[in-house]
Formats: structure tokens, sequence, C-alpha cells
């Protein structure tokens, strides 16, 4: 698995926007004011000059990162990566500005020609560098195999693990103490927003004869929910595609959801012989009344985009090719808007409708899915689910 440190110094280095096997991004929209104005006489001024080595160097070095990181994810085989730049690697270096200076006395003028400042190293002189800009990355493709193995499948539906919980943990922390976060979009991939947990993992688990324990996994990614509704910045989850298990609980977390005309919400625990988790039943009883509720985890029927939105769970439903730019376009709405009200409007809502969420969590969520977890029938279920068949529940 790729360690939280290599991962958060790649994308520093390599760039959110360009690293396309990023599952969950939190999006912080800045206003970045460039100062303009007339440059002084007797001013110092920089000059770039290209490297092409050097950029071919940077190239290579990132790529070889990428593939290393990417090795490290569980059932990926050979992997080949190409970063395309757009730019060269710059040296900026220090020049003395041209000087130009009349008496009015003798009427001479005196001039200098602009000249690099040298230094010397090593016995030599050579140009003072200010600072080196790095190439702008253009592009990322990435090559791998595994795309036939069931593990593969599962991650790139965003199937949640213990890894992805933390990962989202430090994100959801990340974007509440950073200042130039204004809102934050949760987003999946086009065919699905998140497959809920990793059953892959469980299936695996279960054939090495070990026991499933889902306490900690549950409690993370409450902990990832709550944080999601306790944070002081609008959050928009942007749903694509399905959404089922956990990751219903996740895509309801935003403060506005909006979907693609694909979306559905699939509460699929039952189908494994579980009880729904990560805040699952009670955000429906709290969105849609206990009956309706009740209907949607007993029965584990998927609920359209249209019907949830019906519901009042969903903010708006556009078509698929739409669903970016009508997010985008409601993230800078919101980002140029009073923060501080949105902050305290979240503030109210919570202690008004979900103060005892997390308590709920901890005290009836938790043990009511660890009694499941150890039956017969989730070890059935799973196994039918892996297997493509229909499961034979026994009630035990």
């Amino acid at each position: 698995m790729i360690e939280r440190e290599k991962l958060q110094h790649l994308i520093e280095n390599i760039g959110i926007p360009k690293l396309c096997l990023i599952l969950l991004l939190g999006i912080s929209l800045i206003i970045v004011s460039i100062p303009s104005g007339k440059t002084k006489k007797n001013a110092q001024r920089t000059e770039t000059t290209a490297k092409e080595d050097s950029t071919d160097f940077y190239v290579k070095k990132q790529e070889r990162r990428l593939v290393n990181a990417l090795k490290h994810v569980e059932g990926v085989g050979k992997v080949k990566v190409m970063i395309t730049v757009n730019s060269s690697k710059e040296a900026v270096v220090n020049k003395d500005s041209p000087y130009e200076q009349s008496s009015s006395e003798k009427e001479k003028t005196v001039k200098e020609e602009e000249q690099t400042v040298l230094v010397e190293e090593d016995g030599k002189k050579v140009p003072y560098v200010i600072k080196e800009v790095e190439p702008v990355v253009e592009g990322v493709v990435v090559v791998a195999q595994g795309g036939g193995n069931d593990i593969i499948k599962m991650k790139n539906l965003n199937a949640i693990d213990d890894q992805m919980a933390d990962e989202l943990m430090y994100v959801v922390d990340t974007c509440e103490n950073d200042p130039n976060v204004k809102v934050v979009v949760l987003k999946g991939m086009p065919k699905a927003f998140s497959a809920g947990g990793d059953i892959g993992y469980f299936y695996n688990l279960i054939q090495q004869g070990g026991e499933v324990n889902m306490d900690s996994l549950i409690s993370k990614v409450g902990n990832v929910t709550d944080g999601l509704k306790r944070m002081s910045k609008l959050v928009i989850s942007s749903v694509s595609g399905a959404a089922a298990g956990a990751g219903v609980s996740l895509a309801f977390s935003g403060d506005f959801v909006v979907c693609a005309d694909n979306a559905k919400f699939i509460m699929a625990f039952v189908n494994l012989g579980l009880v729904p988790d990560t805040g699952g039943t009670y955000l429906f009883v709290k969105s849609l009344g206990i009956q309706k509720a009740m209907e949607l985890c007993v029965t584990g029927r998927p609920m359209k985009a249209q019907e949830a939105k019906d519901a009042g769970m969903v903010y708006d439903v556009v078509p698929a090719e739409e669903l970016d730019d009508t997010v985008m376009k409601l993230a800078k709405k919101f980002a140029s808007g009073p923060l501080l009200s949105y902050k305290n409007i979240k503030k109210q809502i919570y202690q008004a409708g979900l103060a005892d969420y997390k308590k709920y969590l901890d005290e009836c969520e938790i043990p009511t899915q660890r009694e499941c977890a150890a039956s017969s029938d989730f070890i059935e279920g799973v196994k039918a689910f892996m297997e493509k068949r229909k499961a034979e529940f026994k009630g035990e």
C-alpha cells in the first residue's frame, strides 16, 4: 500500500489535478493575485534559462517515483508510467539591470550594460541562481497489469478499507485546518462513487480461516462521516454511478449532494447478512422517516438519483456529462459567499439534528454489526458475492 507520507510528497511534486489515480479529492478554491507594476531604475531583475537535460532528468525521476509507489498497491503487476510536460526546467539567475546616468554639468553619460551576477563555486565563477522552477506537468499516463483481478476491480470502484479510511480522515482534517480551503468536493469515479466495504478483503480473510472484525473500520469511516458533518466548510458530494454500503453514508455526509442521472444508492449490507453501518440507518431515518428507511435497508433495493431528489436527500440531478461543471459552479459560488455564515449554519444544524450521531455509531451500530459479522450468514453472503451466485442464508 502507498504510505501516506509518500503519497503526500508525490501529490506535492506532480500535482493533484494530474494524478488521475486519486480517488477522493478535497478542492480548495483560491484566488491568486499577481502583482504588476513598473520596475524602477537600478532595480535587479531576473532572467530564466532553459535546461533540457535537467528537464529529462526531472521527468524520469518522477516517473520512477510513481512506478515505485504504484507497485505497493495490492494486486497491481507490472507498471509503466509516462509523464509529459509543457515547459522546461528553468533556473532563475540574478542580473544587474542596465544602468544609465547623465551629468548636466559635463553633459556626459555613464552607461553600464546588463550583467549576470556571478559567484564563485569550486574555484569557478558561475551565475547566481535565485531559484529553480520545475517543469509544468501536462499529463500522466499509467499502464498497469491487474485489471482482471477482482481486488483491483473493487479498488477501482473505491472500495473502502482501513487505509482508505485513514487517508480520508487525513484529508478531512487537512481541509478543516487549511484556511485556503473554502469548499470541499467529495468525488468518486464516473462508474461508481464508492462500492462500500472491501468485500474482496473480507473474502480473502475468510478463505484463510481468519475472523472478520469490522469494529475499527466502522469507527474510522464513522469518524470521517461525522467529521464531514462537523466541518466548518461546506461539503459537496459529486455522485456518479453507484454508491453502495458505506459509500451511501459517505455520499450523504455532504451538505449538498449533486448527482449524475445515472447515480443510485444501494444499502447493500443485507445482501451480505450485515446491517447498515457508518451512519447509514441514522441518516436515512433522519432524512426519510422510519418506514422508508426500513424499506430501503431491509430490501437493499437501489434508490435512483431522482427518487432521492424527490425525497429531499439530493440537491440536484443533472446529465452525467454536465456533473463536473455543475458541481464546480456551485463550489465557486459558495467559495465567494459569506463563509462565516455558512460555518455557523452548519454548527446549528449539526446540534439541532445530529448531536447524538457519534453516540449512535459507538453504542448501537458497532455492537450490532459485530454480531452480524460473526455469523455464518455473513460468511455465506461474502462467498456468494465473490462467487457470483445467490446466497443461501440460514439465519445464524
